[in-house]
């Protein structure tokens, strides 16, 4: 008996042991960064805001009377894997009550793979220098990317946006991969721009997917995908051929002023609501006679 109360103090103080160092503190990251170490994280829990402004290598990007600008300077590799962030995760920050604004450059690698954000998760502005990943992780609030840039190929596939998600006016330098992701709240590529070949199959677009003024320089595929509410192609511009192979349109659909070039693929899709196609054109033809004739081969 008393042996058998022995074991189970030992599983006991092991288990304690095993869930207190699943949990690092967010000022440990910042404290890396500082002293010149890579961070590396795996199946950890990372607790508290990680706020950048603490790092010490900052410099002034510019300053005028409304507000200060500066810039954040992660020059170590940074690697989460399988872990969560019970907080914020701010590497952008716009502190209006002191008039600063705040944006991070990661040199090195940046990787997020198979993480979940439970708070914010601010990467506006941000540049992306080197490799990053960021597939099969979860974000519960707002997924802020607008005006980031990835100098790599980029890959979100396999991963779930629970609230609005915004690139508006990213850039994807080498493409990116949205592969089977979940859009279960709004969705904004305005005047995003992807340089090289990018994919978006099998994607749920469950809120209004925004792609108004986007430019994909090269091949985009959006096959498989389901649009369930509003989906605006307005004034696009698709250079290098689109693939709508088997896309379900549920909601109205605008590709006003939309720009095609070959090739362009609508094999197998469904629209259920309204087309708005006015002023689109197909190698600078109609895109409303490209439709039809698209219906009479059905």
């Amino acid at each position: 008996m008393k042996k058998i109360i022995i074991f189970i103090l030992i599983i006991f103080f092991v288990s304690v042991l095993c869930y207190s160092s699943a949990q690092v503190k967010a000022n440990d990251i910042i404290k890396k960064i500082n002293n010149g170490e890579a961070v590396s994280y795996k199946n950890v829990e990372i607790m508290g805001n990680v706020d950048f402004r603490s790092v010490k290598d900052i410099t002034l990007k510019k300053s005028s009377l409304s507000h200060k600008e500066y810039i954040v300077h992660v020059r170590v590799p940074v690697s989460f894997v399988n872990c969560s962030f019970a907080n914020d995760f701010l590497a952008y920050i716009n502190d209006e009550e002191k008039k600063t604004v705040h944006n991070v450059v990661f040199y090195d690698d940046a990787v997020f793979t198979g993480c979940e954000f439970k708070g914010k998760s601010a990467f506006k502005y941000v540049k992306f220098l080197k490799e990053s990943d960021f597939k099969e992780t979860k974000y519960r609030d707002e997924a802020l990317f607008k005006y980031s840039e990835f100098n790599r190929y980029e890959d979100f596939s396999n991963s779930i946006f629970h609230k609005e998600t915004n690139f508006k006016y990213t850039k994807f330098y080498e493409g990116a991969n949205f592969y089977k992701c979940d859009f279960i709240s709004e969705t904004n590529f305005k005047y995003t721009k992807f340089y090289k070949n990018t994919l978006f199959v099998g994607v749920q677009f469950k809120g209004g997917a925004n792609f108004k003024y986007t430019k994909f320089k090269r091949l985009v595929d959006f096959s498989g995908s389901v649009f369930n509410e509003i989906s605006n192609f307005k004034y696009t511009e698709f250079k290098k051929g689109v693939k709508f192979k088997k896309v379900k349109f549920k909601g109205d659909v605008n590709f006003k002023y939309t720009k095609f070039s070959e090739p362009v693929e609508f094999k197998g899709a469904e629209f259920d609501r309204e087309i708005n196609a006015k002023y689109a054109k197909v190698g600078g033809k109609s895109f409303t006679r490209y439709l039809l004739n698209l219906k009479k081969d059905k």
